[in-house]
């Protein structure tokens, strides 16, 4: 083979190469993402479709059962669920994986528009939306308030979502719960008959009163003014001064036919933190943003925002999904680090030689760097997936480096030949070996690859990850081996009188003689007694395929995020404060009961948008969803 004998006879070249590959892997670790999966990009796309004031009945009838025919007969869909509520229509097309879902989102949104036609004159306009796991919120921030609880909703909104919607990587934020100001109008019908006014005169005359009108530009020298005609309602006073029509030559005002409130909206969604009324916000992700990074930046934006609220506000940190991010790839990284020390612990126990276990050990990082680089190129991430890759590889990356060294050492100690030549023969002998070695290993990825579904997505980058480090492992061991071993490998020396370590080189010698002739003698009776090492070989085998209906499966397996979700549901048709009420005696049983409980939410009620069940929660007046954050460990 050339490569030992070019890495060898060019030891500068060859070490530029490394030492310029592991600087690109160190760039590339410092870009790459950090998260908890592999990036998922599920095939679902829905309609969502809003009808104020109607009820689940009429939304199923007039816009569910309209739509869907019309959407339901794409190509490549496999299921098509659709969820009817108050005021909201909820249509979930899944398609097959791989399937492109620009190009099916278009076909959807032809459906749809062929659907608008049909669809009651008050029904909104359907959205479409592509399923994404970045939808789900990456941090949840409750908070209290005492004196300023009425503008809780409006100071959340202003002053916590407008800044956090400007951060870098953030998608969205938006408040949930607390009280929303609203103007109502109640009108006497009695009057408006009486004065012979019909209720869509009033809404015509309310509508073209509240508009701000633009009025052309005024130019003025050098300067060119915008000019608009400001009509909105600044107050309570101006909606009762509004003219509606007149009885017998004068003016009806709306006080005369009605009472208007500076109120608030009748609460259909109901928050609690720690037991008291609260608002949660609610922060999303962009998709190709980093959850720890955004995390991050959410963390010191809140607290400069903290200076600016009323000091009775209290906020909270009730969900923060970069915590379990941080750990879990901590302890794999950590393990991935005991896994290194050990591996080359071993190494030196069997060759007792310090040059040696670090000329093999120095392959481990340099096939690491190169799945960071692959990592990076391939637009990956750093999760679970990518590194459980890494710590599986490291066993094996070792085995190349020890096949060629050993060889090496054996020409050098036994056929005299000289530290170059021995570099060079010694692993050009072996070389083809080890090559094939290393392939059938990682031919045991390849079909993974080609897993489709779900599971593909997420084993796939498992898979690309450990064929990398195998294939860095070979090249590693069949040039930055040799060269190394060139210059820092020894062959030990006789001396008349031994030192300490040489004592215990020789005492060892006599445990691993022992080690290899008790091998000999099994290897031995197992060649002169084939017939019964094979049926063992068997019977143990057909035992084990008979122990897999004893094993369970899952998909994922589970893993403790210090966090609690919970859903309730009660009967459908249940009323907001029923659900309330139950909502509260739960809340008392987690305060009594759970003691672990740093900070935990609960709410009920339905979204105004019903995007909740794009993202697989689950809302209604009759649900109730509670969650909290335990007592790190």
């Amino acid at each position: 083979m050339k490569l030992p004998e070019v890495s060898v006879n060019r030891p500068v070249m060859t070490l530029m190469i490394f030492l310029g590959i592991l600087l690109l892997g160190i760039i590339a670790y410092t870009q790459l993402q950090i998260d908890i999966m592999p990036k998922i990009e599920v095939p679902t796309i829905g309609i969502i479709t809003s009808y104020p004031g109607a009820s689940a009945e009429d939304v199923e009838k007039l816009v569910t059962k309209v739509i869907e025919p019309n959407v339901a007969a794409i190509s490549n869909v496999t299921d098509v669920i659709s969820k009817s509520q108050e005021n909201v229509s909820s249509i979930i097309l899944k398609f097959n994986w791989g399937t492109n879902l620009d190009e099916a989102a278009n076909d959807v949104r032809q459906g749809v528009d062929f659907s608008k036609r049909l669809l009651p004159d008050d029904a909104e306009d359907p959205t479409i939306m592509k399923f994404d796991l970045s939808q789900m919120p990456v941090y949840f921030i409750g908070l209290n308030a005492d004196e300023s609880y009425d503008d809780l909703y409006d100071i959340a909104d202003d002053k916590i979502c407008d800044a956090l919607k400007r951060l870098p990587g953030v998608a969205a934020a938006f408040p949930m719960g607390g009280e929303r100001r609203e103007i109502k109008i109640d009108i006497d019908r009695d009057r408006l008959k009486a004065y012979s006014i019909s209720l869509d005169q009033v809404i015509a005359v309310l509508s073209a009163e509240n508009i701000s009108m633009p009025a052309g530009d005024l130019k003025v020298g050098s300067t060119d003014f915008i000019i608009r005609t400001p009509g909105e309602f600044e107050n309570v006073e101006k909606i009762n001064n509004v003219v509606v029509g007149s009885f017998r030559g004068s003016p009806i005002h709306i006080r005369d036919i009605a009472e208007v409130k500076d109120s608030f909206k009748d609460i259909e969604r109901r928050v609690r933190v720690n037991k008291k009324p609260a608002v949660l916000v609610l922060v999303q992700k962009q998709s190709n943003a980093n959850t720890v990074e955004v995390a991050g930046r959410i963390k010191k934006e809140l607290r400069e925002i903290k200076k600016i609220l009323p000091p009775d506000i209290k906020m909270y940190t009730v969900m923060d999904s970069s915590e379990f991010i941080k750990k879990a790839i901590f302890n794999l990284g950590t393990t991935i680090a005991w896994a290194i020390l050990f591996v080359v612990l071993v190494v030196f126990i069997f060759l007792r030689d310090l040059r040696g276990s670090f000329i093999v050990g120095i392959t481990i990082p340099f096939s690491l760097v190169l799945a960071l680089i692959f990592l990076y190129l391939g637009n990956f991430t750093i999760n679970m997936m990518s590194l459980s890759a890494l710590a599986i590889a490291i066993g094996m990356v070792v085995d190349n480096a020890i096949v060629i060294f050993e060889n090496i050492y054996y020409h050098r100690l036994n056929l005299g030949e000289s530290a170059r030549e021995s570099s060079i023969f010694g692993t050009s002998e072996v070389g083809l070996a080890v090559t094939a070695s290393t392939a059938t290993t990682v031919a045991i990825f390849v079909p993974v690859i080609f897993i489709p579904g779900i599971t593909g997505v997420i084993f796939k980058e498992l898979a690309y990850a450990a064929m990398i480090v195998l294939a860095g492992s070979l090249i590693c061991a069949l040039s930055l081996t040799p060269m190394i071993s060139s210059r820092m490998a020894l062959v030990p020396v006789r001396k008349e009188k031994k030192s300490k370590w040489d004592k215990f080189r020789d005492k060892s010698d006599i445990y691993f003689r022992r080690l290899e002739k008790g091998y000999q003698s099994v290897l031995g009776w197992a060649l002169n007694h084939r017939k019964t090492v094979l049926i063992t070989g068997l019977a143990i085998f057909a035992l084990s395929l008979g122990m897999i209906k004893g094993i369970g499966t899952e998909f994922i397996p589970a893993s403790d995020q210090g966090e609690i979700y919970g859903t309730v549901e009660l009967p459908v048709g249940t009323r907001i404060e029923v659900t309330d009420s139950v909502m509260a005696q739960i809340e008392d049983i987690l305060a009594e009961k759970v003691p672990e409980l740093m900070i935990y939410y609960a709410r009920c009620g339905l979204s105004e948008t019903g995007g909740g069940a794009m993202v697989g929660r689950k809302e209604d007046v009759h649900i109730i969803n509670i969650g909290g954050k335990l007592v790190p460990t």
